[in-house]
């Protein structure tokens, strides 16, 4: 090789290396995030109770689809065993005390939670402080007076499209497990509850849900939660965890009490597709435009009416991801202002805001009130619960909200959702109405159960229970 061909050639790897320099590395950093956060990740393992069915095994996902096979059981059928069943997950300690967060559905079903911090045998028990369904959240104390490593939430609205994450959890119940991907995607709207998502190609399999997907700082800013998968099995490169930014508030709301109580407009928000902003003849594709306004609720008693854009609230630019979570999360009973674009003009409205008549379908503490029925808990049906449940308009009576594990009406296939509508053959319109005629059924010695005709979406059975 010739002096010159040797410059050549050394200038050419003189040029690799520096547009090298410039290129977004491996990090070297992934060894100490996971050394430093592991040990404030713990493996979750839920016991809970079963009674096993002798003639037809209950499957979960052919109830939810149509609960009507389980409809016609009898008692006998029940088996008097008593099973322990247990479920797996991961969560993350965020407090010295003990506290640890999780995925709601990973301790759902609970009647014991223990949880194991990694690289230890010692197992504690914990219990649940309080959950939220509507993102699929739980905070747990450990019950112990230890101190516990812990880990801090970072800041994933300024998280990008391309960063570096680990996600640590309990993939099929090996143990403490690090994988690391970037995040592929913000914004994610699945169609489930308060949809805001990252998406990443870090593996997440299932036993992660609850665990940690942590920033290049050690920071939590994600909680894993969901796999995309084609059938059951593990990871495709598609999962999805929830933003710091929406858990954090959450946690402190259960941490100081137990529950979750939301800001309520009363109007269903729907996106602004192209064809929608050509009709309207808006500058840009923004916002999102409300389909309806309950009566009776804030926006109506604000003014807003149907065909209205919400562009901004409470001084927030509005999205079709973030609408319903920016309202969600505004303080209940603030006086906010709205700006909305209505016939090509923008108005400014003042609205104040409200307790979230959906939560007292979802927290059981809202549904104590009411008394229990072979398990059971009902309410009268308004305009939240008829767009929740799918309840046709037509059908009319009380619709259950709550069904107790272990119960008959559980076994019976009986889930929230289910619409009673005559009671004994006599038609039921309200609660009031329910009621009475519960108090007279129960007065009647010589009464031997209760016939039900029950509704769900649109489908009636009939069905008797009994007192067990």
């Amino acid at each position: 090789m010739s002096k010159v061909q040797i410059f050549l050639y050394s200038i050419i790897l003189s040029l690799f290396a520096v547009s090298a320099s410039f290129a977004s590395p491996v990090p070297q950093s992934f060894v100490e995030v996971a050394e430093r956060s592991m040990p404030a990740v713990v493996n979750i393992a839920t016991t809970y109770k079963v009674k096993a069915i002798e003639e037809q095994q209950m499957d979960l996902n052919d109830l939810l689809r149509n609960p009507w096979p389980f409809l016609n059981r009898e008692p006998g059928e029940m088996e008097k065993d008593v099973p322990l069943m247990r479920s797996l997950g991961s969560g993350f300690i965020v407090d010295p005390a003990g506290y640890v967060v999780t995925n709601y559905h990973v301790i759902e079903k609970a009647d014991e939670i223990k949880v194991k911090l990694n690289g230890e045998d010692k197992e504690y028990k914990a219990k649940v402080v309080g959950h939220d369904r509507k993102t699929d959240l739980a905070l747990l104390k450990i019950e112990s007076n230890e101190k516990f490593p812990f880990l801090e939430f970072g800041d994933s609205d300024n998280s990008k499209v391309g960063e570096w994450v680990l996600a640590i959890g309990n993939p099929f119940g090996l143990g403490s497990t690090v994988t690391a991907g970037i995040i592929s995607a913000k914004s994610r709207a699945l169609n489930i509850g308060y949809d805001d998502f990252i998406q990443t190609d870090a593996s997440i399999n299932p036993g992660n849900s609850g665990g940690p997907m942590l920033d290049m700082n050690g920071k939590v800013i994600g909680v894993n939660n969901l796999i995309y998968t084609a059938g059951k099995g593990g990871n495709l490169g598609i999962g999805f965890g929830i933003p710091s930014s929406t858990v954090a508030p959450i946690i402190e709301l259960l941490k100081k009490d137990g529950k979750v109580v939301r800001s309520w407009l009363g109007v269903t928000v729907q996106k602004i597709t192209p064809d929608i902003s050509e009709k309207l003849r808006l500058d840009k594709q923004s916002g999102v435009i409300f389909s309806s306004i309950m009566k009776g609720g804030p926006a109506e008693k604000a003014g807003l009416m149907v065909g209205d854009i919400l562009i901004k609230f409470n001084g927030q630019n509005i999205t079709n991801s973030n609408a319903v979570k920016v309202i969600a999360q505004t303080p209940v009973g603030k006086k906010v202002e709205a700006e909305i674009i209505r016939n090509g003009a923008k108005l400014i409205v003042e609205v104040i805001t409200e307790a979230s008549k959906e939560e007292e379908i979802h927290n059981v503490a809202g549904a104590e009130k009411g008394k229990v029925y072979f398990g059971m808990r009902v309410s009268d049906i308004n305009d939240v619960m008829r767009k929740r449940f799918s309840i046709p308009d037509a059908v009319n009576g009380v619709v259950v909200t709550e069904v107790q594990r272990g119960s008959m009406t559980s076994f019976v296939g009986i889930v929230p959702g289910v619409v009673i509508t005559k009671v004994n053959n006599e038609n039921v319109s309200n609660m009031k109405e329910f009621e009475a005629m519960m108090e007279k059924i129960a007065k009647d010695k010589d009464s031997n159960g209760v016939l039900f005709l029950l509704n769900y979406r649109g489908v009636s059975q009939f069905v008797v229970l009994k007192e067990e």
